[in-house]
């Protein structure tokens, strides 16, 4: 069972963690393999992560985020990450991954924008 939703929305692929914490080397490493495989069957022109349901991320999640930004750019496909929790907002920002990922409010935003 995949802890990741995926979905095409208005002509974007939106994939949505579905648990409340991305903790441990071996979850996370999983969690990568995963969204791995969901960039790899893309059709859609652009990615948004929500992190919607996530209240406790470890950094190398943040690590293995900037990695997926890194292939979607090799592939030229747009990435974006949406409705961040408190907790995850303050781990982003105090790495300053906020200047390199387009972070959105919500999924509809982030899908408006990644369709303009």
């Amino acid at each position: 069972m995949s802890d990741i939703e995926s979905i095409s929305k208005d002509g974007i692929r939106v994939a949505r963690i579905c648990v409340s914490q991305i903790v441990g080397e071996e979850y996370v490493h999983r969690t990568g393999i995963e969204l791995n495989k969901i960039l790899s069957e893309m059709e859609e022109p652009a990615l948004v992560l929500d992190l919607g349901a996530v209240k406790m991320m470890a950094s190398a999640m943040i690590g293995k985020m900037v990695f997926i930004n890194g292939q979607c750019k090799q592939k030229k496909i747009g990435f974006s990450v949406c409705s961040l929790g408190k907790e995850v907002a303050e781990a982003i920002q105090l790495t300053q991954i906020d200047k390199i990922l387009p972070i959105y409010d919500g999924q509809e935003e982030a899908i408006a924008a990644a369709n303009s």
